[in-house]
């Protein structure tokens, strides 16, 4: 087999502006997938100040029954505490049946075609969300946290605007 490299010359120059092509649409991809995660994040943020709302409207029509186990003898700070473990593992457990909706929206896409009017317009293929991954983890992590927020805010705000200290 002989090669002639003066073919492969004249060919240089289109395969450098591909190259720069290929890069702004990795670019864009990647520019892309941040978009999906800031607006991934946004309905988060969005459904941990519904979550905020609820816990406050539930201090409040609890009251009585929270002061009445605190002069029970449990203290303050386990109250907090229990509703705090109640709210992440209520929202990890959501968090990891979200991500499992959404491979199984994968498979039935990859199986059987059905949401096909989603899944062809994406410009890239469509893989299964790994639960042992690195970004996966750290979203968690991070809903986790905004949830702890959303959890801590109603219990100070309910703890210091009322007369009934629990």
């Amino acid at each position: 087999i002989n090669y002639y490299f003066d073919e492969i010359d004249q060919y240089d120059n289109n395969y450098n502006e591909n190259l720069i092509i290929s890069n702004m649409i990795i670019n864009a991809l990647k520019l892309e997938k941040k978009l999906y995660y800031f607006f991934g994040f946004l309905v988060v943020v969005i459904s941990c100040f519904m979550l905020f709302q609820v816990n406050v409207q539930f201090l409040k029509e609890k009251m009585h029954q929270i002061s009445l186990i605190s002069s029970l003898g449990l203290s303050r700070i386990r109250i907090s505490i229990i509703l705090l473990i109640y709210n992440l593992s209520f929202i990890t457990v959501m968090s990891l049946i979200g991500l499992l909706l959404t491979n199984v929206t994968i498979f039935l896409y990859i199986k059987y075609n059905i949401f096909s009017f989603i899944y062809n317009s994406l410009p890239f293929n469509i893989i299964y969300i790994d639960f042992i991954n690195h970004e996966t983890i750290l979203i968690i992590l991070i809903i986790n946290f905004i949830t702890l927020l959303s959890t801590i805010m109603p219990i100070y705000i309910i703890n210091k605007n009322t007369y009934v200290k629990f």
